[in-house]
């Protein structure tokens, strides 16, 4: 299985699980409901949400979810993600493959493709701009490796901008590229991914984004924790077990040093075989940088962080591998292995909740699972959860107006108010009788 349709095939067989799946978080509201594009003209003039209140500007996101909502087939939805991150995994080993043997390219592909750790962003069909961004990140720069294909390369990096922020990066990524193997970054090459990378900017700066500062209460939490952030992800990349879609700064600091530690000694040791590697590897991290800044808003660790960035570092560990596949062998399995446990745990938002309170019993989950068992029109379940979180240390501020306006849905106002006054000095005014009264009319 040295050439790419056999590592195709390999790769779908993998993922099949994935195509069970549940709609997650705002899968459904993306594809299906009022926050579904209502034309593909729309999707280049507005934010994720169509409503102004983010920063996301993914265009080519929007495009795929409006061919979602079109079948309106959960299985589809996963069949397209899939397709997606097999694609991209294709595009990489023949990127590889440009530079390097067929085992080397194949290493890559396959420990990039068959990580566990991308399976937020293969599953989660609104993390589906991860898989696309990558695909034209990809695409971009094997043109670049082939005579004709600079300006076709524009019109990748383009698409690779206005799939996800990470996109906008793609100058860097080819001057990194070329670097680690040895060459001078071409003029002409460098002016198309430009050229791409500059409209999208452009694109994004006449939409309707939200620019205002993150909100005060993460913005500190993130000042507080914010290494949290970079040891999780860190340390995912050698123990991606178990993985929760919860993980978030409300981890014990800290956060998982010894794997985070063990990650960074490999890196070294990589770089220490192969020098030229570190070009890879420093362009590996730096990828990081917006993810770990993203925090500062959303306080999430999202195991889609790694996504993008996990594939250069991939083609750091294959350069070495590949000249051991008496290694390589029993790390494939075990990488299949924890995959296919991880795919397990999201075919229902009941079993992603398990998994996740197992793993991170915190604030933050609680105000996931709340939110959840919300969706599910469980409102008992979704008011539990809520309390939780705002009764945690430290308390999730997000959640304190959720059980007051619950209450008020119910007809109990009287408890509403009690518990709204009960809650005031923890949630800092977050938890207003009269706001969640006007929010449940």
């Amino acid at each position: 299985m040295t050439s790419a349709p056999g590592l195709a095939t390999v790769l779908t067989l993998a993922w099949l699980p994935a195509l069970f799946a549940c709609w997650y978080w705002d899968d459904a509201w993306l594809a299906l409901g009022s926050g579904k594009p209502t034309s593909l003209a729309e999707i280049w003039t507005r934010d994720l949400w169509g409503d102004g209140s983010t920063p996301f500007y993914r265009p080519v996101l929007l495009a795929s979810l409006w061919l979602d909502g079109l079948t309106g087939s959960p299985v589809l939805a996963h069949l397209q993600s899939v397709l997606w991150h097999v694609g991209a995994a294709v595009l990489l080993y023949l990127l590889v493959r440009r530079r390097a043997d067929a085992p080397t390219a194949l290493l890559a592909a396959g420990l990039w493709g068959l990580h566990p750790v991308q399976s937020e962003a293969v599953t989660w069909v609104s993390a589906r701009s991860d898989p696309l961004c990558a695909f034209w990140a990809f695409a971009a720069l094997l043109l670049l490796e082939r005579p004709g294909g600079t300006w076709i390369a524009a019109l990748a990096a383009l698409l690779a901008g206005c799939s996800k922020e990470q996109g906008l990066l793609l100058p860097l990524v080819y001057v990194a590229w070329r670097i680690a193997w040895g060459d001078r970054p071409l003029r002409s090459g460098l002016l198309a991914v430009c050229t791409g990378s500059g409209l999208a900017w452009g694109l994004r700066h006449l939409a309707p984004l939200y620019d205002g500062p993150p909100d005060a209460y993460s913005l500190a939490l993130f000042q507080d924790r914010w290494l949290v952030g970079p040891t999780t992800l860190l340390s995912w990349l050698v123990v991606p077990w178990p993985l929760t879609g919860t993980a978030s700064l409300f981890a014990p600091r800290p956060g998982p040093w010894p794997g985070a530690l063990v990650a960074l000694l490999g890196l070294v040791a990589l770089i220490r075989t192969r020098p030229r590697s570190a070009a890879l590897v420093a362009l590996g991290l730096f990828l990081l940088v917006p993810g770990v800044a993203a925090m500062r808003a959303s306080v999430q660790i999202g195991e889609r962080l790694l996504y993008f960035p996990l594939a250069f570092l991939a083609v750091a560990a294959a350069i070495v591998l590949a000249r051991r596949p008496v290694v390589a062998l029993p790390l494939f399995a075990a990488l299949l292995l924890v995959l296919e446990l991880r795919l397990a745990d999201w075919t229902t938002t009941e079993r992603l909740e398990a998994r996740a309170l197992s793993v991170a019993d915190d604030p933050f989950t609680w105000h996931w699972v709340g939110v959840l068992r919300g969706a599910r029109g469980e409102l008992k379940g979704s008011f539990e959860a809520h309390l939780r979180a705002v009764r945690g240390d430290p308390p999730m501020l997000w959640s304190c107006a959720e059980p007051v306006r619950l209450l008020v849905e119910v007809g109990s106002k009287d408890k509403a108010r009690e518990l709204a006054d009960s809650l005031s000095g923890r949630c800092r005014g977050r938890a207003s009788f009269e706001d969640a009264a006007a929010a449940a009319r």
